[in-house]
């Protein structure tokens, strides 16, 4: 049997390599297809064809509401018990498509500026580089955070997406992954283990996708090829 590529040329949605479902969540199968990209696979199994379908026609009626009315997507995106902004569904609002440029203080010359483009993934406002500067080897694009936690609240792991584009060991995107001791500073109780274990189940799917979004970034990075200008 011959797999499907799981990362289709064009901007395609990931797919399993087994079904063709875009519906996720997926995880690696550690092969690569003809193009290089990864192969995945359902990770909770494939879907039946009804499900299948139901789901790619969802999908397919998302893609349309997000190509031809992105005002109207950013809006549903919007917190459901917010009160509705009137101001998003300007025919002059901002476009939740539009490419977000930023631009920061360069601290390697006196007086220069960087001007970046940020990718699709990244979440932060660089407010922090904005106002005191950064060097170009400094400056990060971060994704937001997947974390695993004990009792829902503190992390005691937290996985995100990085990329410092003007590093030179290696500017593509990364998954960074750090350790933290939570609120119970690793003393577990036999119950919290189990619940434990539960939540780390689950956090493989959570990597699985993590994984998969960060090839998509790579495979983006690639092809954009511009990584900012200096001023």
């Amino acid at each position: 049997m011959t797999a499907r590529t799981s990362l289709p040329a064009g901007g395609d949605l990931p797919c399993c390599g087994d079904c063709g479902s875009t519906s996720g969540p997926f995880r690696p199968t550690g092969d690569r297809s003809e193009d290089g990209t990864q192969v995945l696979r359902c990770s909770r199994g494939c879907p039946t064809p009804a499900a299948d379908a139901e789901a790619a026609e969802q999908a397919a009626a998302q893609q349309v509401v997000d190509r031809a009315f992105p005002a109207v997507a950013a809006f549903l995106a919007e917190d459901r018990a917010a009160r509705p902004d009137a101001d998003l569904m300007r025919a002059d609002a901002p476009q939740a498509n539009a490419p977000r440029v930023v631009t920061v203080r360069l601290l390697d010359t006196p007086g220069a500026t960087l001007t970046v483009t940020c990718p699709t993934w990244c979440v932060s406002e660089h407010r922090d580089e904005a106002e005191h500067g950064t060097f170009a080897v400094d400056f990060t694009h971060y994704g937001r955070d997947s974390a695993v936690s004990v009792d829902g609240v503190e992390p005691i792991l937290s996985a995100r997406i990085a990329q410092s584009p003007f590093t030179s060991k290696g500017p593509e995107p990364v998954v960074m992954t750090w350790p933290e001791a939570g609120a119970t500073n690793g003393q577990l109780s036999p119950d919290e283990v189990y619940a434990l274990a539960d939540q780390l189940r689950a956090y493989a799917d959570t990597l699985d996708e993590l994984a998969v979004d960060l090839d998509v970034a790579r495979r983006a990075a690639a092809k954009n090829g511009g990584t900012g200008e200096q001023s």
